[in-house]
């Protein structure tokens, strides 16, 4: 029966009787109308809660106001009784309880620990349970709320969560004095909610690193054996990792998985302004872990561990990292205590903390690869209307440098899309198509490349957008697009993949738009950026720049890192200024460390190293078995995030004035002469331009061999004067552009280029021949 929510009131407990703990007080005329007489039980269920009461007739009260206790509660996504947002009440079977199984939930560990005591030495648990329990309806997963019962005052219990009930046939059995008591579990609240807010599913692709922590969980169940405790067993894992990747998601996960307790310390909730508090707050912590480790195992993860212990050259006595480390020292070594701590900054944690016996194992965690990605998606759409044209493996091909976190908001807001399509009158919600994640898609970046200028989004560029040059992109493709596509065909072949390729050319000869295609063909991250990204006033300030441009690079891999015009941040180093280092000079060293490695942090090559060839930290020996094939997908190799997936592409019209450091093998591999279009060429530039153009009795062969010297810039730039021209003479009635518009823009044109200028490039071509293997 459906009753107006407008006036619904809790009834409290009484307190000179608690036998009315559970009742329902229900109008007469409400009761005659569901048939309830007095003691039956109902289930009341609103919007917020769900209770199991016994009715009791109130002939004071109004028929719209109904009084009900929640002493006896059901979690709400068990039942299906809410209509409407209205409130009902369902009448419920009822009879006297033979066998009851439950779980205890106590306040502390200490109250835990007494009562497991009781436990096994006999019944008197269960006796006192009963005894708490009588009178009291229950049913097979309800919670009763102890704290509102007057009975179990000395026991001071929680609640106590109800498993099964004997006899099964009935909604409710009454608890009596002869009912069977069995308790599976003793638990404090703080496990309970942890079991609450466990994840269901394993998170996509982080299997194996899910199964090193079960590992590294049941080798420290072993140090309360008298034979492992003079093993140097590990105490404490750092997780590291980019943010967004799933660090403190994993941890949630294991903790319910093997079913121990978790303690979460995040870092700025230990920060204080007084004096001591901080570390007082952490030594609690400590003793409530290390108290519960006495008798099982029990995680403390940190959170944030770089807030708490930062890496500081000014102030090495950190009292945080001082206490910690204390701390960490004064672990009994029976204790089965675990510590994890988690960060995306390894380089910012306190170096102290990462020797050996404290945390002494370190996990990378690194953006999700292709596969990973696939099982990302396949978890977060599982539960969602997705249509028949949204395929997974095109997702996650698309979604080159996209963290978990990425994945989950792209789900989430192409499910707002498809929400926001439907009309009030359906009663189904719409299905998820392919142009809602498409649409989300140009939204949504990834989230390491926010903040970065040169980011540049390339969908929807394609080869064919660019005419002619067929012997140009075809090396441009053998010296960006395969390496990325095929690193292993590469390595079978032990040939290295190619570090950095140079486009040299005239201006205007599509460069720049060359270097996007092969992003947009390889489905990578593109960043791109310019001399005047790179320069700046503070002495530093470039150089720090381009070396972060280069570690997001890398956490995207594989990307493509893009210098366009190179010659005017980073040309050649300067004589005259010798022992006075200038801006460019400082910037080609940075440049050439970046490409050998050297500039690269030890943490960043550790983890290109981890991803290549992932180890066991239990065993240390390195996995050589590759992951199965996920069924449905395409065969793809596995990326890492290492020099060798981040292909820098460097675009200049001056490559004389290039160092030539820069230009030997092992820095810009690949030298690729980008020419001026010729006639073939200048046809094919303008058939794309024109493809969506409304032309009439133009003939596209005689205009293209009439073209001498034109870049595909003018071309460009001709086709779009011609266009502006026919607007101009004829007026936004105007239908099609003619040769005559183009004939007219052609008289008073002038190339870019001359004769002079490509023998020059063509000089210089000769000698780039000999030593470019991209020109063989």
């Amino acid at each position: 029966m459906a009753v107006p929510l407008a006036r619904i009131f809790t009834l409290e407990p009484s307190i000179n009787n608690d036998s009315t703990v559970q009742r329902c007080r229900i109008p007469n005329n409400t009761c005659r109308a569901i048939g309830a007489d007095l003691g039956m039980f109902v289930r009341v269920t609103t919007p917020n809660t769900c209770a199991i009461c016994s009715v009791w007739p109130c002939s004071d009260l109004d028929d719209s106001v109904l009084q009900f206790s929640n002493l006896v509660t059901q979690d709400l996504s068990h039942n299906e009784h809410m209509i409407n947002g209205r409130l009902q009440i369902q009448l419920l079977s009822s009879c006297n309880a033979r066998a009851v199984e439950l779980s205890i939930i106590t306040p502390d560990i200490d109250l835990r620990q007494h009562l497991k005591g009781l436990l096994a030495n006999g019944d008197r648990l269960e006796a006192s349970c009963r005894n708490c329990l009588q009178f009291i309806g229950v049913g097979a997963n309800v919670k009763v709320n102890m704290k509102q019962i007057k009975r179990s005052d000395l026991l001071r219990l929680s609640s106590m969560i109800i498993h099964s009930t004997n006899p099964e046939s009935y909604d409710v059995v009454i608890v009596n004095s002869s009912t069977k008591i069995k308790v599976r579990d003793i638990i404090t609240e703080d496990r309970y909610w942890q079991r609450l807010r466990q994840p269901k599913k394993c998170l996509g692709g982080l299997e194996d690193t899910v199964q090193t922590l079960k590992d590294f969980l049941e080798l420290s169940s072993l140090r309360s054996q008298t034979s492992f405790q003079n093993l140097a067993i590990p105490r404490g894992i750092l997780l590291r990792g980019p943010p967004g990747c799933g660090k403190t998601s994993l941890v949630e996960y294991i903790a319910g998985e093997c079913d121990v307790e978790l303690i979460r310390i995040r870092g700025p909730e230990l920060m204080s302004s007084d004096v001591g508090e901080s570390e007082e707050k952490l030594r609690n912590i400590f003793n409530q872990a290390i108290k519960i480790g006495v008798h099982e195992s029990c995680i403390l993860f940190l959170d944030e561990i770089d807030a708490v212990c930062p890496k500081s050259n000014f102030n090495p006595s950190n009292t945080m990292t001082i206490q910690l480390l204390q701390l960490m020292e004064e672990i009994p070594v029976e204790n089965h205590l675990v510590i994890i701590a988690a960060t995306n900054r390894p380089s910012a944690v306190d170096p102290n903390l990462r020797q050996s016996g404290r945390l002494d194992r370190e996990v990378y965690i690194s953006m999700p690869t292709y596969r990973q990605r696939f099982s990302i998606l396949t978890v977060y759409t599982q539960q969602m209307p997705v249509s028949q044209d949204v395929h997974l493996p095109e997702l996650a091909e698309i979604t080159t440098g996209y963290s978990g976190a990425d994945l989950h908001a792209l789900c989430k807001q192409a499910a707002h899309a498809a929400v926001g399509e439907r009309s009030r009158g359906m009663p189904e919600p719409i299905p998820i198509r392919r142009e809602h994640f498409l649409h989300c898609l140009r939204r949504i970046a990834p989230s390491l490349t926010r903040g970065v200028d040169g980011f540049i989004e390339v969908r929807g560029i394609t080869w064919d957008d660019i005419g002619g040059l067929a012997a140009t992109k075809t090396k441009i493709q053998q010296a960006v697009e395969w390496p990325i596509k095929s690193p292993a065909h590469f390595r079978r072949f032990g040939v290295p993949c190619p570090r950095g390729v140079l486009l040299y050319g005239p201006p205007g000869c599509c460069k720049t738009t060359l270097v996007k295609a092969a992003a947009a063909a390889t489905n990578t991250v593109f960043i791109a950026v310019s001399g005047a990204h790179l320069y700046s006033p503070y002495i530093g300030h470039s150089e720090n720049l381009l070396t972060e441009l280069f570690t997001r690079a890398r956490a995207c891999a594989p990307s493509i890192l893009f210098l366009d015009e190179v010659d005017a941040s980073i040309g050649k180093r300067s004589e005259s200024s010798i022992g006075h280092s200038s801006v460019r000079d400082r910037l080609l060293s940075t440049l050439l460390n970046q490409m050998d490695g050297i500039g690269t942090k030890i943490d960043n090559k550790m983890d290109a190293q981890t991803s290549e060839q992932p180890q066991k930290i239990l065993e240390g020996n390195p996995c050589h078995s590759q992951p199965e094939m996920v069924a449905g997908t395409p065969p793809r190799d596995c990326y890492s995030p290492s020099n060798h997936q981040v292909i820098v592409v460097a675009a200049t019209n001056r490559p004389d004035l290039l160092d030539e450091a820069l230009l030997r093998p092992g820095r810009f591999d690949r030298l690729i002469y980008v020419p001026p279009p010729d006639e073939a060429s200048r046809l094919a530039i303008l058939q794309v331009y024109t493809k969506k153009m409304p032309v009439m009795d133009v003939d596209l062969t005689a205009l293209a061999k009439q073209m001498v010297f034109f870049s595909g810039a003018d071309i460009y730039n001709v086709c779009q004067e011609a266009a502006l021209h026919a607007l101009t003479l004829g007026g936004m009635l105007t239908q099609t552009v003619t040769s005559q518009h183009f004939q007219h823009v052609l008289a008073k044109y002038t190339p870019s280029l001359t004769k002079d200028i490509i023998e020059k490039y063509e000089s210089i071509y000769s000698r780039f021949h000999c030593s470019s293997f991209s020109q063989k």
